[in-house]
């Protein structure tokens, strides 16, 4: 008997142990299931290489851009920027709500996102507040924004 209860109580405490984990940890893990899905169905497919970390923060803008040509792309001092749209018809205009945008800065990748209207995955971000000001005053200075069609 005393071995039978001794056996029930570890059964009992790995079950809790189980809830609390899928309390704490199961509602984040269904929603990057479900975070996946929905970038699988709404963003260009090169979203996969950032969330595999084939493609990293630091990795160089013109060999990425050389093998994923952007949806659009505009430059602003330092700055590249560009967005990735699924199914992206320059001849046919429409209006994207899920993207992917990357930034770089001095040739180098330093944010990558993908975004709808829902939801946001940031992949990496290393831009400091000081860049992200200069960015700002960038874009203001230039009525670059949005984004223009890359040649």
């Amino acid at each position: 008997m005393k071995n039978l209860t001794r056996r029930h109580t570890s059964i009992a405490s790995v079950l809790l142990a189980c809830a609390i984990a899928a309390v704490l940890y199961g509602s984040s893990l269904l929603s990057d299931f479900q975070l996946q899905s929905k970038m699988a169905n709404e963003i260009h497919p090169v979203w996969q290489k950032f969330d595999t970390g084939q493609i990293q923060n630091g990795s160089d803008l013109s060999a990425f851009i050389k093998t994923h040509p952007p949806s659009e792309q505009v430059e602003s001092g330092p700055f590249s920027e560009l967005q990735y749209f699924q199914n992206y018809d320059s001849s046919k205009p429409a209006l994207y709500f899920s993207s992917l945008n990357i930034t770089a800065k001095n040739g180098a990748l330093v944010r990558a996102s993908a975004d709808s209207c829902t939801w946001n995955k940031v992949f990496f971000d290393s831009l400091s507040r000081a860049d992200d000001v200069e960015l700002q005053k960038l874009h203001d200075e230039s009525n670059s924004y949005p984004l223009k069609t890359a040649p």
